[in-house]
């Protein structure tokens, strides 16, 4: 699958309209290049990503790869050529009547959470967040129960979840607003990851 750089008039103009729950107006956006291996210029810290969900077909890497997003590495998905197969945000990963699934624990060291913050301003949310505050839904694979209570979130149009990914190979927090979603197929995020590891801290453009 061929993914196109990320242009940066594109990010400043996504950046700018993103200011309200989770909706962002835009394409899907992806800095990694498969046909060289590469980012074109810096890795990016923000953009638009669109997954598919995993129970959608039939079960392969290839449907893994496309329901399952790195933030670490730009904002990518649909191949495991750069993340080594370590990804922070995996979508629709079992079939569920009552609505698709957000899963954070991907690898078997995974300690991240994920919680909803609902509907409001991306700009809004908090640089810090303890996940016991916070109604817990089902997850995937945890190393104990308390990390398991908060590894997966119900995936909700317009709302904006706070996504802390720690495992042995990474360490970041990320701020995911839901644009579209269409049940048990697909979904499209706009992302935003800190400038620290610890807290949500990003640069976003003045307010007009």
């Amino acid at each position: 699958m061929r993914v196109t750089p990320v242009s940066g008039a594109v990010l400043s103009a996504v950046l700018l309209l993103v200011q309200g729950c989770g909706h962002a107006p835009g394409k899907e956006q992806r800095g990694f290049d498969e046909a060289c291996g590469c980012f074109v210029g810096e890795v990016p810290a923000a953009g638009t990503l669109t997954l598919t969900a995993r129970s959608a077909g039939p079960d392969s890497d290839g449907a893994y790869w496309s329901a399952a997003a790195s933030f670490e590495h730009g904002g990518i998905s649909g191949s495991d050529k750069l993340t080594g197969n370590d990804w922070d945000l995996l979508f629709g990963n079992d079939p569920d009547p009552s609505g698709d699934l957000f899963d954070v624990n991907t690898v078997t060291d995974d300690r991240s959470f994920i919680v909803d913050l609902g509907e409001r301003p991306l700009r809004d949310a908090p640089e810090t967040v303890n996940p016991d505050a916070f109604p817990a839904q089902r997850g995937t694979i945890a190393v104990d129960a308390a990390v398991q209570a908060h590894s997966g979130a119900k995936v909700a149009e317009g709302h904006v979840y706070w996504v802390r990914t720690n495992d042995s190979n990474s360490s970041l927090v990320t701020l995911v607003g839901v644009q579209k979603h269409v049940k048990n197929q697909s979904v499209t995020i706009a992302w935003f990851r800190s400038k620290e590891a610890d807290r949500f801290v990003f640069d976003w453009p003045a307010a007009k």
